[in-house]
């Protein structure tokens, strides 16, 4: 910390995964002290938490969150390839989507296999080895401290949960609420008298099974698979990706209701329904570490903090708590750090805490819209999806589905897309020109030697393994 930069003694972050890390990271630069408040025990070594139902499925580290990360820890890329993850180009996975497979080569976006809780575990040793940063686990927040006229936030009222609820009031100049997507803060907002923000959400009824499978080690990095549905036809997709200690975790996700089933046969049978055998020929005759974890995704889910009139000062939020994403397309992560980095930019531009949630959401509305606009136009490729449809998305779409199957054929517009699809680069860089161009004079559908049909149902030569 630089003490020329303290804009106060202690800010205070609720909730310990990628955001409020990331957050307390920021703080760190800015603040004497800052405390990370953790509902859930915190392990030493990386696990999933209680808190955190789809943290045990497929993630992804986009190459945007992966520059943010770098920019905040130097040789971060080192830190997660000690601890097992592989980062990789595009010629380490394999992926099919829109009826064939994307181009294989180097691309210049940078993936990261690992889990979750090896990605988390990785950033939290970094944040907590700054000296001005505490963790404290097993602790609730159950409200707000304010002023008398509730315009300011002064603290917050934690509960210990492992010593018979011990209450205390911990004070703190600006509070940052990174709880996820069950954030408190619309309830607390109108107990104190604000407006709760309004909501945007798009049904699309996800659910997905995940497994763990033994993986033989090798020498050198290896190839992930990736599967999106054919939609509006086809409901199923997944994911099959090398992680750290030796192993595949393997993803199968349905929209609308179809939903993988949890029985070995089932299971296998599910992911022989996908557009491509890729993930079935894998796990067919892989050994299973773990029996099948389920989570099913409600909605999408997000709050829109930047159209409020009035907001309590020296509070913030940020992560999930703002924007919930389906999943599927793995911007979470990246999408909570790109916000955490905003938070610093306008902390050192505007060295004081008051009127900063405007600014602040702001900048954070503009970082979610991008991803949100990216997974609302794939959710209603399925006219059975509920939500508010963008005004010209059947036109957009059938661009969008055009410039997808030029992935197939056209490195160049591959790696555009990679980079909007990462969260590197807007996505009005596929409207340039020259991708515009190499887009329309692209071929048709692609035909994959190893498609085995655009539908659910398994080719003869599956059924008969």
């Amino acid at each position: 910390m630089n003490p020329q930069l303290t804009l106060g003694n202690h800010a205070v972050v609720i909730g310990g995964s990628i955001a409020g890390l990331m957050a307390a990271r920021i703080l760190s630069d800015h603040f004497a002290q800052v405390t990370i408040l953790e509902r859930d025990p915190v392990d030493a070594t990386p696990q999933a938490r209680k808190g955190q139902p789809q943290v045990r499925h497929l993630h992804a580290l986009l190459a945007g969150g992966l520059d943010v990360m770098k920019a905040y820890f130097p040789g971060f890329e080192q830190t997660l390839e000690a601890a097992g993850a592989q980062i990789g180009d595009g010629e380490y996975l394999r992926w099919y989507g829109y009826g064939g497979y994307r181009m294989a080569g180097a691309t210049g976006v940078p993936g990261v296999f690992a889990s979750r809780p090896l990605i988390e575990w990785c950033v939290r040793q970094r944040v907590l080895a700054l000296p001005n940063v505490t963790l404290r686990d097993e602790i609730g927040v159950e409200a707000l401290q304010m002023t008398a006229d509730n315009r300011r936030v002064t603290g917050v009222q934690i509960v210990h949960r492992r010593e018979e609820k011990r209450r205390e009031a911990l004070s703190a100049e600006l509070v940052v609420d990174a709880s996820g997507r069950g954030s408190s803060m619309p309830k607390w907002l109108t107990e104190l008298g604000y407006a709760a923000p309004e909501e945007s959400t798009i049904k699309a009824g996800i659910g997905y099974a995940t497994r763990l499978y033994a993986r033989q080690p090798g020498n050198g990095p290896v190839t992930g698979y990736y599967i999106t549905p054919d939609a509006p036809d086809g409901l199923r997709g997944g994911g099959a990706f090398p992680i750290e200690g030796d192993r595949w975790i393997v993803t199968l996700a349905g929209y609308l209701g179809d939903h993988a089933p949890t029985d070995d046969a089932g299971f296998l049978a599910y992911a022989a329904t996908l557009p491509t055998s890729d993930i079935y020929d894998l796990i067919r005759t892989a050994e299973p570490l773990t029996e099948v974890m389920v989570h099913k995704y409600p909605s999408s889910l997000r709050r829109h903090y930047e159209t409020l009139k009035r907001f309590p000062e020296r509070l913030l939020v940020l992560g999930d708590a703002m924007c919930s994403f389906n999943p599927i397309f793995g911007q979470g992560m990246t999408v909570a750090s790109k916000e955490a980095a905003a938070l610093d930019a306008l902390l050192r531009e505007r060295r004081s805490l008051d009127g900063l949630w405007k600014p602040f959401f702001k900048a954070a509305a503009t970082i979610v819209a991008v991803a949100w606009e990216l997974t609302a136009g794939e959710d209603f490729r399925y006219p059975a999806a509920e939500g508010k449809r963008p005004a010209g998305l059947a036109l957009l779409n059938a661009y969008v589905g055009k410039m997808h199957r030029a992935t197939h054929h056209d490195m160049e517009v591959y790696r555009a897309f990679l980079r909007v699809a990462h969260l590197q680069a807007p996505p009005t860089t596929l409207m340039h020109p020259k991708i515009m161009w190499r887009v329309l004079r692209a071929p048709g559908r692609s035909t994959p030697t190893n498609l085995a049909t655009a539908s659910n149902k398994p080719s003869a030569a599956r059924e008969a393994a």
